[in-house]
């Protein structure tokens, strides 16, 4: 089934939902060895459009005396200084509650070794990593505009990649549009392309998956 026919017929078999349903790709893999870590498979896509139900919740990484820290705090940002991530580096569960707190985050190029080595064990594998900005950065909404548009995906120790491309409630050209994009950025990074990949199904947040051709 092609793409255009899925979404299609996904959104006219939806039943009444108190909450919107979001849309997932779902790629197996063949003819790959997880287990040996240069053949696992990790890669970030910007899609064309924000595939999420909501803004953000966004920090950013920084002291408040650069023009990032700056401008962040006059917008509103919550602003997350290296002192107090070096106050807080033995503290797990303060660790862990930071990264589960927001939903991305920004990150001053020159403060990206403290946060790695503090905040890397969390924010790694719930695909968080932040977006490494200059200091000197003045233009944050290009920023948060392409951090609404960046999707993760990897391999871990599955034969599989998987990740959001949308919700219900966009148009279908938008759901195909993301679709596409992320197709041609996972076919660009397995080695051997397309014979790689065994089959790619989409899927609704509560509906059964729907192999597609691409």
């Amino acid at each position: 089934m092609k793409i255009e026919q899925a979404i299609a017929e996904m959104k006219k078999n939806v039943g009444k939902r108190n909450f919107v349903q979001s849309y997932d790709v779902v790629f197996l893999l063949q003819n790959i060895d997880v287990k040996k870590p240069d053949q696992r498979i990790k890669l970030e896509v910007i899609l064309p459009h924000s595939p999420f139900k909501k803004p953000h919740s966004l920090a950013v990484i920084a002291k408040t005396t650069t023009n990032l820290g700056k401008i962040s705090y006059q917008q509103g940002l919550d602003v997350i200084e290296p002192i107090y991530l070096e106050s807080i580096a033995q503290d797990k569960k303060k660790i862990k509650h930071l990264a589960n707190k927001f939903d991305a985050f920004l990150c001053d190029v020159v403060e990206v070794r403290t946060m790695a080595r503090i905040l890397g064990a969390f924010l790694g594998p719930k695909n968080k990593m932040p977006l490494m900005v200059s200091g000197a950065e003045a233009n944050l909404a290009q920023h948060i505009k392409k951090i609404s548009r960046i999707v993760r995906l990897s391999t871990g120790m599955q034969m599989q990649l998987q990740t959001l491309f949308g919700y219900e409630k966009m148009d279908d050209s938008q759901l195909i549009e993301n679709f596409n994009a992320v197709v041609a950025a996972v076919l660009a990074k397995l080695p051997k392309g397309r014979t790689q990949l065994k089959k790619v199904f989409i899927k609704q947040t509560m509906a059964a998956p729907v192999a597609v051709e691409i």
